[in-house]
């Protein structure tokens, strides 16, 4: 692992060149001045963060029974001062959200979603929670496809805190969406009845 630090405002061009070059089928991210590489997510995964922006795009961006007010992205690369990360899901509340279209976005999201995988989770709860708090985003929601587990963590001066915790396939209230209830039953992997 390289572990090189410039300005915390500015990122590294030397990680940034090797962070574009990684071959297909990883992953990279810039945390902490460090370059940290995972496989990129499996099908399961990405299925959990496909149902979930179903669930807040249309009450949320679309306004279709919900407020509206906030603009999504899956799987977008955020340039963050000397931060480069790649969150499964982000969303900014709509009067602050990054230019559509934008290749690289600069705007610290409010809420952003994790995936947890066993490549992926000692990052989600470490290095990228940290910087999540330390960008000051609202809200982090890390989510367990296999304990149907979901994590809300809002951001206390800095630190992501944990609020609240539900587990698995119920109707919940979640912040910073907790105007509609979301049917986790939904989002969880689909269970096949026919397997043992």
């Amino acid at each position: 692992m390289v572990a090189t630090r410039l300005r915390p405002d500015v990122v590294d061009a030397r990680l940034y060149k090797v962070l574009q070059e990684l071959p297909d089928g990883l992953k990279g991210e810039i945390l902490n001045g460090e370059l940290r590489v995972v496989p990129h997510a499996f099908s399961g995964h990405t299925g959990v963060a496909s149902r979930l922006i179903g669930e807040l795009y249309g009450p949320f961006e679309r306004k279709r029974g919900g407020p509206g007010g906030w603009v999504f992205d899956g799987d977008p690369q955020l340039n963050l001062g000397a931060d480069v990360v790649c969150p499964d899901l982000a969303g900014w509340k709509a009067a602050r959200a990054p230019e559509e279209g934008e290749f690289f976005l600069g705007t610290v999201p409010d809420w952003v979603a994790e995936v947890l995988s066993e490549g992926t989770w000692k990052q989600d709860r470490g290095p990228r929670m940290e910087a999540w708090g330390r960008r000051g985003t609202g809200h982090v929601w890390l989510l367990e496809p296999e304990t149907e587990l979901l994590e809300i963590y809002w951001n206390d001066a800095g630190t992501m805190r944990p609020l609240a915790t539900h587990q698995g396939r119920v109707q919940v209230r979640a912040a910073p969406f907790d105007s509609i209830e979301l049917d986790l039953a939904f989002i969880w992997p689909r269970k096949n009845p026919g397997r043992p």
